[in-house]
């Protein structure tokens, strides 16, 4: 029989969990933390894809981005997301634009849905909460010194014809 610290192994697994608890806490809350970005992600993209599909569809009705957001997005946005932080704009642009200049530029700040012929950049900001991973999966952009997610849509304003077989335009340009 042997006495002595060097042959105990009682507490052998209490230290090897504590000195692997940290870590794979850390990872495990990253993983997480990836999961529930992508989710916001998905979710940004889909509105944005929603409602700019939406905007080329439907006459604006001289709607402004306030009205647009009360009476369009806000009612049927979705669950995981708030409205209340959302940010959104678009900007018409006409068919000779070089659209490559607006790569880098937002369009947050503007309310231009164009009319028939136009093109309209549509976009949504969503503010990013990082926890452990200063990592994004998609998209982001400084706004007003925070970072969002940024989701786009490219959409062509086309002629409508409305209910007396005339063709709408939208807003009158």
């Amino acid at each position: 029989m042997k006495f002595g610290f060097k042959d105990d192994q009682s507490g052998a697994t209490a230290t090897e969990f504590a000195l692997l608890a940290l870590p794979f806490s850390i990872l495990l809350i990253g993983f997480v933390e990836i999961g529930i970005k992508s989710l916001v992600q998905a979710e940004l993209d889909h509105n944005t894809f929603k409602y700019a599909n939406f905007l080329a569809a439907n006459e604006d009705a001289g709607l402004t981005k306030l009205k647009y957001q009360e009476t369009i997005i806000c009612p049927d946005f979705s669950a995981l997301l708030s409205c209340d932080d959302l940010v959104f704009g678009a900007n018409s642009f006409n068919a000779t634009y070089n659209l490559t200049s607006e790569i880098n530029n937002s369009n947050v700040d503007h309310w231009n849905t164009g009319c028939a012929g136009t093109t309209v950049i549509f976009e949504m900001l969503y503010p990013i909460q990082h926890v452990i991973i200063r990592f994004a999966v998609a998209d982001t952009v400084l706004y007003r010194g925070e970072e969002h997610f940024r989701s786009r849509a490219l959409i062509k304003r086309e002629p409508l014809i409305i209910g007396s077989g005339t063709l709408n335009g939208g807003a009158k340009c």
